[in-house]
């Protein structure tokens, strides 16, 4: 079995397929390091001797960027764009499309998540949360605060409706400064 940056490659893979396994590493750079070996590409993992094994754990740490390494890169290339505050951090921030998506009728799915994500941290907030829930009960929890969340909306909502429907009445039914002074003489 052959183990590069702590992670073990499936032996039931062909060579090239079982290094796209790891982050940083695709099939096309799997497919080099295997025609580098003289590997054909249906060659499977299993049929390998110990001596390529070891050979192939070796080689893609040293020549390629992968696994913790590329997420440090990555990490640090999202902390210059905040530090940077670019219009690009602004939209990262808020867990919008970057490149220029447009976002009414698309994006719904990462503005879910962004809706899910200020509930969660209004739970925390409040102190709801009770440690040990699993992720199914997590989603219930939140699913409720945000129904709750919501009617209290709909009720602020309703209870504007009326006051502008009171003084829409009112305005309408009330006599004017000219009828008034009418009425007095």
């Amino acid at each position: 079995m052959t183990i590069i940056k702590n992670k073990n490659l499936p032996n039931d893979k062909i060579v090239f397929v079982a290094f796209s396994e790891l982050k940083g590493m695709g099939r096309t750079r799997g497919l080099n390091i295997s025609h580098i070996w003289g590997f054909s590409k249906k060659v499977n993992m299993k049929y390998i001797t110990d001596w390529y094994h070891k050979a192939l754990s070796l080689i893609p740490p040293r020549y390629y960027v992968m696994e913790e390494k590329l997420g440090q890169i990555h990490q640090a290339n999202i902390n210059m764009l905040l530090i940077t505050k670019s219009y690009k951090s602004f939209r990262y921030q808020f867990s919008l499309p970057l490149r220029g998506q447009r976002t009414k009728t698309n994006a719904k799915t990462s503005k879910h998540h962004r809706e899910l994500k200020l509930i969660q941290d209004k739970i925390e907030m409040r102190g709801d949360v009770v440690e040990g829930l699993s992720k199914r009960e997590m989603k219930k929890q939140r699913k409720k605060t945000l129904r709750k969340e919501r009617k209290k909306e709909e009720k602020k909502q309703q209870k504007y409706q009326e006051r502008k429907s009171k003084l829409i009445c009112l305005l309408y039914t009330s006599p004017s400064p000219r009828d008034r002074q009418k009425s007095r003489m």
